[in-house]
């Protein structure tokens, strides 16, 4: 008679060992589905971050930036009201000179700082950008401390040389910021298509405020000194109004989209 090799302690150690590997095997796997949740949790979290980190930047350089452009215009009016006073027959009256002192304290209010704030910042031609404003700069306080002192005279006593180029030494000085402005300003939005957009109308909004001013001044600097516009400043306001008329269609071409914010439409 043959011998059964059934024997139910081994089967029932075996189904043990069985189901232990088995346990062994889905908690392997539960292990590794948790690695991989974790990470892709921790990856998540980390673009997250990055992405709320970048938008802060974006806040805090927007802000540094339109002080600065806030004063960069002030520096605009200043130097008209300068050039008015320069173009004057007397001595500049009191009510100008007050314009001029109260423009130069919103310069040093927000030109500045936002200058500061733009300079402690990474962008294209840092260096040259920032030697040129400098330079630039000196030479148009150099020119201000000038018409200070020309600003009591009659104009026939004045410099000749001042009077002349007053304006262009002062627009030298906006130009020179504004250079530095446009170069931060794309390097900030340079990783974001929606804010490089946003740069673009930024900038074609200030060049067209820029070009309308230039038109002004020609126009002002002749009433203030009660002469005709000079035969050059009238070719000079027929190109500065072509250019505002072609970044005016750069502009709606821009913006032409439906997607494009109400408030900029």
């Amino acid at each position: 008679m043959a011998v059964s090799t059934f024997d139910p302690l081994a089967l029932k150690t075996r189904k043990r060992r069985l189901t232990g590997r088995i346990k062994a095997m889905l908690f392997a796997c539960t292990g590794v589905l948790s690695i991989l949740v974790v990470t892709a949790f921790s990856w998540d979290a980390t673009q997250a971050w990055h992405s709320f980190h970048a938008a802060r930047q974006i806040q805090a350089f927007d802000k540094g930036a339109n002080m600065f452009v806030a004063g960069l215009f002030e520096v605009l009016l200043e130097r008209l009201y300068t050039n008015n006073g320069l173009q004057a027959a007397g001595p500049a009256d009191p009510a100008l000179l007050k314009e001029i002192e109260a423009r130069r304290k919103l310069v040093q209010e927000k030109f500045r700082p936002g200058l500061a704030d733009l300079a402690a910042r990474d962008f294209s031609d840092k260096p040259a950008l920032t030697a040129a404003l400098d330079t630039a700069l000196s030479k148009a306080d150099q020119y201000r401390s000038q018409a200070d002192k020309a600003l009591g005279l009659p104009r026939d006593q004045r410099d000749a040389t001042l009077v002349k180029t007053f304006i262009a030494v002062i627009t030298d000085s906006v130009n020179a910021s504004l250079n530095l402005w446009f170069s931060a300003l794309h390097r900030a939005a340079e990783d974001d298509p929606a804010l490089a957009r946003l740069a673009t109308i930024k900038e074609i909004g200030w060049k067209m405020r820029d070009y309308s001013g230039r038109e002004r001044s020609n126009i002002s600097q002749a009433i203030a000194s009660g002469q005709p516009v000079p035969a050059a400043l009238l070719v000079q306001n027929t190109a500065h109004r072509a250019r505002v008329e072609l970044l005016w269609q750069q502009l709606e071409n821009l913006t032409r989209d439906k997607a494009t914010h109400p408030a900029i439409r």
